[in-house]
């Protein structure tokens, strides 16, 4: 089985489809720009969004005197995740020369994390960015009050794009020769985000009871222990009671806005595939019409080399083999050598015959 694309491992093995939704997440904090309370406040609302949307996330603060210690401080980070997408977040309004630039890079690389820039300067930050699949923040929006909205909405851009990023990290498959794994993988991506994102629309909604309740999750795990992925789904068990389904935004009745914003959830675009950004129906369609290339393709070969296999016989018996008629000839061919032959043998006896009956009478 292994050679025809299984892997060994069940739910909860990445190589067999499980996807990986843990994120370690590092706010390195100038605190010249930003005090490490009001630094650690803000990575709080931005977990708790994360976790709305279903990531296992692990948040590491980190404090540098300025900037110019972020290198330093990145490469004594501790407490990461060997198996976890790994995100840094730089809080500053400083800058840095190339070289310290260059030896910033160096150690983030070494730990294998993305790096986006808090600025009030995001040109400084560039090459930074640039270079490790980052993105710039507005500091000012980021510094005011959790509970204003030009924070509110840039934390839930910066949750949307970490969220976007990990989910790219498992659902862009390539194509390998495992295409039993790869289909799993794809599947299960399939699966992860889109379960994620009902659940988030549903939190995010409000239930019918009175006062109204915000929303849980629609689907939760089997096993605590490992994601939502195929084989490991169930609906809320508190979904008995078909009064904490929260279709409206508002608690108002006749308000159905999250349950339409469900339904629409099929031709949003929302998954990462080679083409980019797409939906999950087109998402679906790319793994059924690449199960079926890939089908006619192995019958196309199958068929070819069966030919193949029937040409080389051929030849083998056209040379090794026994020819009916070529034996049949040789048979006629050698009898009638053979009656030649006894008519020769005929004729010189008959002459001895002769020669010895005429010498006899001579004698007499």
């Amino acid at each position: 089985m292994e050679s025809r694309g299984e892997v060994s491992g069940a739910i909860g093995s990445y190589e067999n489809g499980t996807p990986n939704t843990r994120a370690d997440v590092v706010f390195y904090v100038d605190t010249s720009t930003m005090s490490a309370a009001d630094a650690n406040a803000r990575a709080a609302a931005y977990e708790a969004e994360l976790m709305k949307r279903g990531l296992d996330v692990n948040i590491i603060i980190e404090d540098a005197a300025s900037a110019a210690d972020f290198a330093a401080t990145v490469h004594n980070t501790s407490g990461l995740r060997n198996d976890a997408n790994k995100y840094a977040f730089f809080i500053t309004n400083g800058s840095l020369a190339e070289d310290q630039m260059d030896d910033l890079k160096d150690e983030l690389e070494a730990l294998g994390m993305d790096a986006s820039v808090i600025t009030s300067t995001p040109s400084d930050w560039s090459a930074l960015t640039g270079s490790l699949d980052g993105m710039t923040y507005s500091l000012a929006d980021f510094s005011a009050d959790v509970a204003d909205p030009s924070f509110i909405s840039l934390v839930n851009g910066m949750a949307y794009d970490t969220n976007m990023d990990v989910s790219a990290n498992y659902s862009l498959v390539g194509d390998s020769l495992n295409i039993v794994s790869d289909v799993k993988m794809r599947l299960n991506a399939l699966v992860s985000v889109m379960l994620r994102e009902i659940n988030y629309l549903h939190r995010s909604g409000m239930n019918i009871k009175d006062p109204p309740e915000s929303g849980g999750d629609l689907f939760v795990v089997i096993n605590p222990a490992k994601p939502l992925e195929m084989g490991n789904i169930q609906l809320n068990p508190a979904l008995a009671d078909l009064s904490v389904i929260a279709a409206s935004k508002t608690g108002e009745p006749g308000d159905n806005a999250i349950a339409l914003e469900i339904a629409n959830l099929r031709n949003k675009a929302m998954i990462m595939d080679k083409m980019g950004l797409v939906s999950l129906d087109d998402y679906y369609q790319h793994i059924i019409l690449t199960i079926g290339n890939n089908g006619s393709d192995a019958a196309r070969i199958a068929e070819s080399q069966s030919r193949l296999v029937d040409a080389a016989d051929a030849q083998r018996t056209s040379i090794t083999g026994v020819s009916m008629d070529e034996e049949m000839s040789n048979m006629l061919k050698f009898k009638f050598a053979y009656d030649a032959a006894s008519r020769v043998l005929n004729i010189i006896d008959s002459m001895l015959e002769t020669v010895v009956n005429r010498l006899g009478v001579a004698g007499r």
